[in-house]
This record gives C-alpha cells, sequence and structure tokens, in this order.
C-alpha cells in the first residue's frame, strides 16, 4: 500500500510541475525571470523586446522571437545607429529587429541558429534562464561591443579598402 501511494504521490507531484505555455504564457516569464537581469545591465523594455540606447549615437536591441508554430523561440540581437533616418519608423524607442541591417543570433557554440524549447518543467526554466544570462554575457555582450569603437575604426578604413570591397 506503501508503495502504491509513494508512486502515486510522486506522479501528482510531477504533474503539478509542468508547464504547458504559449507565447503569452512565456512572454510573462520572460518578463519575470529575464527582464531583471537586462534591466540591471541597462535595457529597456517589456515582453520580448529590449532596447539599450548609448551614448555613442548606438541604438541596441535584443527581441524574443517566438516561433510562429509554437513551442520554441530564438533571440536576435541588433545595432544601429541613431544618426541614420529609417523611412518605417519615426520614433527610435519602437525599434525593432525587422528595422535593423547589423543583426545575429544569440547562438549556442557551434549553432548557426538556436532555437529554444518553451520550458516543460520549472527545473527546465531555472536552467534556461541561467543558459540564457550565461549567452547574453559571452556572447551578447561580445557582439555588442564590436560597436563601441565605431567612430575611430571608420578613420581606419581607406578608399582602396571600399573599392576593393576589402573590409
Amino acid at each position: 500500500m506503501n508503495l502504491l501511494k509513494k508512486i502515486f504521490t510522486e506522479d501528482s507531484k510531477e504533474k503539478s510541475d509542468i508547464l504547458a505555455l504559449n507565447s503569452a504564457e512565456f512572454k510573462k516569464l520572460v518578463s519575470k525571470h529575464f527582464a531583471p537581469f537586462l534591466r540591471e545591465n541597462g535595457w529597456k523594455g517589456t515582453g520580448f523586446i529590449y532596447r539599450r540606447f548609448k551614448s555613442n549615437n548606438i541604438i541596441e536591441v535584443l527581441e524574443f522571437s517566438p516561433d510562429k508554430y509554437g513551442g520554441k523561440f530564438g533571440i536576435a540581437l541588433g545595432v544601429h545607429f541613431d544618426f541614420i533616418e529609417l523611412p518605417l519608423l519615426k520614433d527610435f524607442t519602437k525599434i525593432r529587429i525587422m528595422h535593423l541591417d547589423i543583426r545575429d543570433g544569440m547562438n549556442r557554440d557551434n549553432d548557426q541558429h538556436t532555437n529554444w524549447q518553451y520550458p516543460t518543467t520549472n527545473r527546465e526554466l531555472s536552467s534556461l534562464f541561467a543558459e540564457l544570462k550565461h549567452l547574453y554575457k559571452n556572447k551578447g555582450e561580445s557582439f555588442f561591443s564590436l560597436f563601441n569603437n565605431w567612430e575611430n575604426e571608420l578613420t581606419k578604413i581607406n578608399e582602396n579598402q571600399i573599392e576593393n570591397g576589402d573590409l
């Protein structure tokens, strides 16, 4: 009897730990578990879209991209120079990845395009956001740092490099 009770008790505990998420519910989890981390690093935004306005004319964008079929998502990173007009966008506070020419994905090592599955348990939820924070610190910040000294890099380009496409 105790064995059956133990089996059914553990089984019911595991069932209560199962998460069945759609993108709206996952967006709430991003806001709760990842947004505070981003805000600590100077980002503003909610849900799936975050922006950081730098003093060197750079706008950085980090955007969660849910899969149109559900159940998974990717993360896109992008950069825009605020002195370049965007014909379809008048307000840079609403800039999104789709507006940017300079963009990349926040991917795992040796992965061209990482799509993460929505977590199905609380353990997966904790593990997922820990991985995303780690990747952001290592890959995300590395991507954005490429543009920190863009003014100095432009002065190093000569006419021959431009003509030859050797940049």
